[in-house]
């Protein structure tokens, strides 16, 4: 009885060291394994800082895929922005290369060249074009031009041939026999322009004898015409004439589906103190074309 009792006490007191000796044991084995396992494995911390996290993918990368890295990795090459100082862009590359604001100064752009380049529309170009052909089915002034046409005398054809003309030097032409009335010319007129002046250049020194000239337009296909407007020199012996102009224009318009002509009566042109020289029309016109 004693001796059963001796062993359940050595097994009561082995249970007891037994239990105080394991846990400091087994507590140091599982301090252990988790050490080691947070060193090799995927712990939440180690992959953080090792392996594929969010965190550890934005820190690995943050040289490289991001926006920020992106745009100063390409801070060399072709850019919206940084790149002007190097490469054709939008906007800082203005002082070398075409753009679409600054270059305006050196380049062909859509604002400011107007005063050296031709623009996209609007503006006025300065200088002349060489070696350059503009197609376009109107051209215009920026405003309205005066412009004239002069027909010499050489220009006209008798209406009779029957006509003798004599030259007087650089005075002119005179009736000096045969036929009656005188001289006719065409003249080519631009569409639209405003007729504003007829003038006569003569010499007339003559008292009693005269020169009418005619601007007429002429219709077609039919006969006949209308008589826009007509000066006569009124010149005399004590005070000589070489110019009479009129601004009285009936019909001003040019309309090309008529034709116009210059008609001079050298009826009374019969000496050498009243000669014919020439037909000048002025007129005002914003077409370039037919100039």
């Amino acid at each position: 009885m004693k001796k059963s009792k001796k062993s359940i006490i050595y097994i009561i007191v082995g249970i007891i060291v037994g239990s105080t000796l394991v846990s400091p044991i087994q507590a140091r084995v599982t301090a252990i394994t988790l050490k080691w396992l947070k060193k090799n494995y995927y712990s939440k911390k180690q992959s953080n800082n090792k392996y594929y996290s969010k965190t550890a993918i934005n820190s690995k990368l943050s040289a490289y895929y991001s926006k920020t890295s992106v745009d100063n990795l390409l801070a060399d090459y072709l850019t919206s922005s940084n790149a002007a100082g190097t490469y054709l862009t939008q906007s800082g590359a203005a002082s070398t290369y075409l753009t679409q604001t600054n270059a305006a100064s050196t380049y062909l752009t859509q604002s400011n060249a107007a005063t050296s380049y031709l623009p996209l529309s609007g503006g006025t170009l300065a200088g002349g074009l060489t070696g350059t052909s503009i197609t376009g089915s109107s051209f215009a002034y920026s405003s309205t031009q005066t412009k004239s046409k002069v027909v010499p005398v050489a220009m006209f054809t008798r209406i009779d041939p029957t006509m003798t003309l004599t030259w007087s030097g650089s005075l002119g032409v005179y009736r000096s026999g045969g036929g009656s009335f005188g001289l006719e010319s065409a003249i080519d007129l631009p569409q639209g322009a405003q007729i504003t002046q007829l003038t006569l250049y003569l010499t007339d020194t003559n008292d009693t004898k005269n020169i009418t000239a005619y601007l007429i337009r002429q219709y077609l296909p039919s006969e006949g015409g209308d008589v826009l407007s007509s000066v006569t020199s009124t010149g005399t012996s004590a005070s000589p004439q070489y110019a009479i102009t009129t601004g009285s224009i009936a019909n001003s318009t040019v309309d090309n589906s008529y034709y116009y002509r210059l008609s001079v009566d050298l009826t009374n042109a019969d000496a050498d103190t009243i000669t014919f020289r020439a037909i000048k029309v002025t007129y005002t016109t914003t077409s370039i074309e037919d100039q």
